[in-house]
């Protein structure tokens, strides 16, 4: 199953029973074994492998030639043979941080503003 604006390049595979989210890019030559599950917007770069049954979290990037035999989780940056995670997708995490920050803003502008008109008979 292939969701929705995914990106797939020259050359590259998908198998059998994979589940691909939305907004996907894999480069070319990027190849998935069996059975994998990807989160949304994840980017796979040019002559990856992965193996069956790996499941790679939304917004996390693998660089090129790198070859994935175990999960990566969400928001992580892995490359190299055997990938290794490499820390935080720094550029979508901050995207994240930013939209989780003003959500919290908008909660606490909502809560003073409850307490404050509670306070004064509002």
């Amino acid at each position: 199953m292939i969701g929705d604006n995914n990106f797939l390049m020259a050359y590259s595979h998908v198998a059998h029973d994979c589940k691909l989210g939305n907004h996907i890019i894999m480069a070319n030559s990027a190849a998935l074994g069996g059975h994998i599950v990807i989160g949304d917007h994840a980017i796979l770069g040019g002559i990856v492998a992965v193996h069956q049954f790996v499941k790679i979290g939304s917004y996390s990037i693998i660089g090129g030639q790198s070859a994935v035999s175990q999960d990566i989780p969400p928001y992580v940056s892995a490359a190299g043979n055997r990938a290794q995670l490499y820390g935080l997708g720094s550029h979508r995490t901050r995207r994240f941080v930013k939209h989780w920050k003003s959500s919290l803003i908008r909660l606490k502008c909502s809560i003073w503003w409850f307490s404050y008109a509670h306070r004064n008979g509002g």
